[in-house]
């Protein structure tokens, strides 16, 4: 049957088994959504083993999701999916998972070779109290290595998983194997200077990242230090939103513009744009980031140049009306 909001349940085996029959004929299904927990409960265990194994017989689906769906009901049927499809987009979001939900669904990682998108969010519970969140930094930490044959991968969420310090060497191991990630999301775990720093270690490896998300953590001054050592000169929009950094921000001054020499101020970062919602950031940093909102990046460097390096006598360019200007550009963008 079909709910007013559309989303079609099946109302008995045999209906599933129709869906199922007209799923493997399909030349057109790209994308499976499971949305809500009792989807198959009026339908026989075996009816359900045999649905999955159509799906499996569907070479063409690209896309699953899962939201607020109870994976206990048929992680474990996933597997003919998976291994006879290009699956490029998986995504759960408020699905619940526990100890043997998790192992299941991150084996099942190990065959989705093209995964391109990967987004596991459990923030289903109140904010503050996670009491119905079995996930734990050690479920995680031999979960995650599966993710390693996910060579595709170009963006990856895992929110609000209780990952920290096992978890996050475990995704530093696994970031060289992802060259082409664009997109990392770690929101609202308990990563916190110790985990940064072994995050940092695999960051710079990521070479082709622009995004980086880490708000709703435990970094502090401290961590915020060890991150910035190890990010990746492609990051564009970094979000610390809502940690525990106090006076720490300064500490992008040098990665943002280092003033030791003109070479160094030209090789400091000239991308990054934000770092999220912070109410006691300084002046100087927030001066740093809006220069880079700038396009032209030979600008954005020359003019971090003339602010930090003022020995750079520039009174001859008006004593000519600027006739030099033009060179002296060229001369900067040489840098």
């Amino acid at each position: 049957y079909c709910s007013h909001e559309g989303d079609y349940f099946p109302g008995s085996s045999e209906e599933l088994g129709w869906l199922g029959h007209f799923a493997k004929r399909s030349t057109h299904l790209k994308t499976i959504h499971f949305l809500w927990a009792g989807i198959f409960e009026k339908c026989s265990e075996q009816s359900i083993d045999r649905f999955f194994e159509d799906l499996g017989r569907c070479h063409h689906v690209k896309t699953m999701r899962f939201d607020d769906a109870d994976l206990t009901e048929f992680v474990d049927k996933l597997g003919p999916v998976v291994k006879n499809n290009d699956i490029t987009n998986f995504f759960s979001d408020g699905s619940y998972l526990g100890d043997s939900e998790a192992n299941a669904l991150f084996n099942t990682f190990s065959d989705m070779k093209s995964l391109e998108d990967l987004k596991i969010s459990y923030d289903n519970y109140d904010v503050g109290d996670d009491s119905d969140n079995d996930l734990d930094d050690d479920i995680m930490a031999r979960c995650i290595p599966s993710l390693e044959a996910c060579t595709c991968m170009q963006r990856l969420i895992l929110k609000d998983m209780r990952m920290s310090s096992k978890s996050c060497a475990a995704l530093s191991a696994i970031f060289p194997h992802m060259a082409g990630l664009q997109e990392l999301d770690l929101a609202g775990n308990l990563f916190d200077g110790n985990c940064v720093q072994s995050l940092a270690r695999g960051l710079v490896e990521c070479r082709s990242l622009r995004t980086l998300r880490l708000s709703r953590n435990r970094i502090g001054d401290v961590g915020l230090a060890m991150l910035i050592q190890g990010l990746p000169t492609s990051i564009v929009s970094l979000d610390l939103s809502y940690n525990e950094i106090e006076t720490g921000w300064n500490a992008f001054l040098l990665f943002l513009c280092d003033p030791t020499s003109i070479n160094a101020t030209h090789g400091s970062n000239h991308i990054l744009r934000c770092v999220g919602y912070t109410a006691n950031i300084s002046p100087d940093v927030i001066t740093m980031l809006r220069l880079n909102c700038g396009k032209d990046k030979s600008h954005v460097a020359a003019m971090k140049i003339l602010q930090t390096h003022r020995h750079l006598d520039m009174r001859p360019l008006f004593d000519r009306e600027l006739d030099l200007l033009p060179r002296v550009v060229a001369w900067l963008e040489r840098f």
